[in-house]
């Protein structure tokens, strides 16, 4: 008997059992594979107008202002199978696989409109959201934001 310690490079790897008497007339050979399902480690990453979100950011908006949304999730054993984007209002964007993009044009009825990446994982068990709030401002744009802040 042997003890197998399974990696995430094994995935899909396969096992052979033979057995061989010595005097030869009798050999049987069975086999097997290794496949393991693993939930991706991180939350889903989200960028607006290619600049990344970090979780319940606030972005101040200015009515009318086109945003580029994508949101993608990396990892898991399968990867994710689909992931989706809704934000507040019922406006919801869902791909198969693992991104997603959806344009929105702030409306006056967004303002803490809260926009929300999830994704869906064949074990069921992948519950990690990114998310972010519209809030209006007079002056500035997303990106305009987004350089103030990061500089």
């Amino acid at each position: 008997m042997k003890n197998i310690v399974v990696s995430q490079d094994m995935n899909s790897a396969k096992c052979v059992c033979s057995a061989i008497h010595s005097s030869g007339s009798y050999k049987k050979t069975t086999a097997f594979f290794i496949s393991f399902s693993e939930t991706p480690q991180n939350a889903p990453e989200m960028t607006v107008n290619s600049v990344t979100v970090d979780n319940d950011q606030t972005l101040f908006a200015t009515l009318d202002e086109s945003l580029n949304v994508q949101c993608s999730v990396k990892g898991g054993n399968p990867a994710v199978s689909s992931v989706t984007i809704e934000c507040t209002g019922g406006t919801s964007t869902t791909e198969d696989g693992t991104y997603v993009m959806k344009n929105i044009v702030v409306s006056q009825d967004m303002n803490s409109a809260k926009c929300v990446c999830s994704a869906i994982h064949s074990s069921g068990s992948y519950k990690k959201t990114t998310a972010f709030f519209i809030s209006f401002s007079g002056k500035y744009r997303v990106t305009q934001t987004f350089k103030r802040i990061h500089q």
